[in-house]
């Protein structure tokens, strides 16, 4: 009779990779330096549905590190905030899995967004890997939330000629003092190389963890330290 051999024991890393292919929702996993090393095939199909491909498909996100594709420096500090409490566990979700909500639009689609980052532990207590789940709980038609702006945007350019776009919400801010924010189709569809992505007042408020603002001794900045 031939001994029966054991099954190979899956490691976290590639039993995490396992579970997130058998999901519907857009998700990744990063190593424990915020590399990506893997994006499921719901990844590219909501690369290619919103836009982005191929600069957001598998193709252009694995091997870089996952904060380098967040455009903008208070945008990519929020998600860097995000990140670190995810590795640290100590984040507000079951188990410290940091959760997160945050826009996704396009001309024709407003989507709210629900994010889940939750480490992945290694067999010796330390951080093999961190998931990252993206999944739509809101699909609106655009102008159900946002009135879309023709035009080229050339009226949203600044005296100092650039643009000021919310990373999150993708309305540009008019530069008339007004401090009003518009969803201009053109600019989301193709954002001049002098646009600089921030965070509008309502999605600051909305969709930054931990409080209204990102200056001051309560923002992110005033509390938490990032590298």
């Amino acid at each position: 009779m031939a001994a029966a051999r054991a099954a190979p024991r899956q490691t976290p890393f590639s039993a995490a990779m396992h579970q997130l292919a058998a999901l519907r929702e857009p998700a990744c996993l990063l190593d424990a330096e915020g590399v990506v090393l893997y994006v499921n095939d719901a990844w590219d199909r909501f690369a290619s549905e919103a836009g982005g491909f191929p600069r957001t498909s598998s193709s252009g996100v694995v091997g870089s590190r996952w904060l380098d594709g967040i455009q903008g420096e208070d945008p990519r500090r929020v998600h860097a905030v995000l990140l670190h409490r995810a590795m640290r566990r100590s984040g507000n979700g079951r188990g410290g899995a940091v959760l997160h909500t945050s826009e996704a639009n396009d001309a024709e689609h407003a989507r709210l967004v629900a994010t889940r980052l939750e480490a992945i532990g290694s067999p010796g207590g330390g951080l093999a890997a961190v998931a990252v789940i993206h999944r739509t709980v809101r699909d609106l038609p655009l102008a159900e939330v946002y009135p879309p702006v023709d035009g080229d945007g050339a009226s949203h350019r600044a005296p100092d000629g650039t643009w000021e776009q919310c990373g999150c919400c993708r309305r540009t801010l008019r530069p008339d003092g007004s401090e009003e924010w518009d969803f201009v189709t053109a600019l989301v569809a193709a954002p001049p190389p002098a646009t600089r992505f921030v965070y509008c007042p309502l999605c600051l408020e909305l969709h930054c963890p931990g409080g209204p603002g990102l200056d001051g001794p309560d923002g992110l900045r005033g509390r938490e330290q990032v590298d």
